[in-house]
């Protein structure tokens, strides 16, 4: 009986891919659209450009999930933008070791495609990193301080944090010093963030990110402006993620 019980489970997975989803009421995402939940069940990723950080939909429990809402009360961003994800993996693989392992190396960030909506071409999001420093704590805690010529800013230093605890990665991304466009400071030190959430439920990663800046729009004069490169920037990392580690992490 078991045994047939375990047969039907898995031809339901196989016939009804919403099926998975049907049975894990725990998704930490609130205020889902029919069409965003279609889109994850399929393997895909959702993107929203956000009005203000109150909208997220991340409803994550822990230490982890914690730090992301007070770091978006710490930097109240107004360009603010989010991604969803939910993965099937193999359960035998130590996914988030190997996740948190690549984005170490944040050389690789050179090779992201960022894409001008106002220039209507595409740029690289980075170029030229050179990592000035790399440390681990004795908790297990990764930082990593580099340099990053990052058109149309100037060149900043970014300082990244890695934590890895209870099947639970938290990536993060801050800028490091004043970040000047056009000669003028347009974002105070530690004011763009990205942060990158990634849950181990076994058969699958649940996927959250989200990303933006408190920046001055020079009395609204390139406030539009603005709002395209931050939030396109966040969309080419996490779009990047998504495309980088899907065809290696996906069962």
């Amino acid at each position: 009986m078991f045994y047939r019980l375990r047969i039907l489970f898995f031809l339901l997975i196989l016939l009804f891919p919403g099926f998975i989803f049907a049975q894990d009421a725990a998704l930490p995402f609130s205020g889902i659209l029919s069409k965003e939940m279609a889109r994850l069940e399929a393997g895909e990723y959702v993107f929203r450009n956000l009005d203000s950080p109150d909208k997220i939909s991340f409803r994550g429990t822990g230490m982890e999930a914690d730090r992301i809402r007070s770091v978006l009360d710490d930097v109240d961003p107004n360009f603010v933008a989010e991604i969803l994800m939910v993965i099937p993996v193999d359960p035998e693989r130590d996914n988030l070791q190997y996740i948190r392992d690549k984005l170490l190396d944040v050389t690789l960030f050179d090779g992201i495609p960022y894409y001008s909506e106002r220039n209507e071409k595409f740029y690289p999001l980075y170029a030229n990193t050179k990592i000035i420093s790399s440390e681990e704590t004795s908790s297990g805690r990764n930082t990593v301080v580099a340099y990053h010529k990052m058109k149309p800013f100037d060149p900043q230093e970014l300082i990244y944090h890695y934590t890895l605890n209870n099947r639970v990665f938290l990536f993060e991304s801050r800028n490091h010093g004043h970040l000047y466009y056009k000669g003028v400071r347009a974002v105070r030190a530690g004011n763009m963030v990205s942060l990158l959430w990634i849950k181990d439920e076994g058969e699958k990663l649940i996927v959250y990110g989200v990303g933006g800046a408190s920046a001055f729009t020079f009395f609204g004069l390139f406030g539009e402006r603005l709002n395209d490169s931050f939030v396109g920037r966040v969309n080419a990392f996490f779009s990047w993620f998504y495309e980088e580690f899907l065809p290696d992490l996906k069962f």
